[in-house]
């Protein structure tokens, strides 16, 4: 697992061929970027695409397109997941 320190800010549509853990939020600098990793663990995600087998969250999963994640949890009871202009899907694979 890739472990980032503070904020990862994407600045293009950024893969991990790996899981990582960003101990700080995933937000877009420029741009609705995609983001996709094997696993997603972050404060707060803000993105384009959101491509992940699972994603855990603070409080908010936001993106502008898409979610696509086996699974999404949050560490809160009140959280929002949000798909602005398209849809969450849960996927078996």
């Amino acid at each position: 697992m890739k472990i980032i320190e503070g904020n990862l800010v994407l600045k293009e549509d950024t893969v991990f061929d790996e899981s990582i853990e960003v101990r700080g939020n995933i937000v877009c600098e420029g741009g609705p970027w995609d983001i996709k990793a094997w696993h997603i663990k972050a404060w707060d995600i803000t993105a384009g695409n959101i491509t992940a087998w699972d994603i855990s969250f603070w409080g908010l999963l936001f993106a502008y397109y898409s979610i696509k994640c086996k699974s999404a949890v949050s560490s809160r009871t009140k959280h929002a997941i949000v798909c602005l202009d398209g849809e969450v899907s849960y996927n078996e694979d």
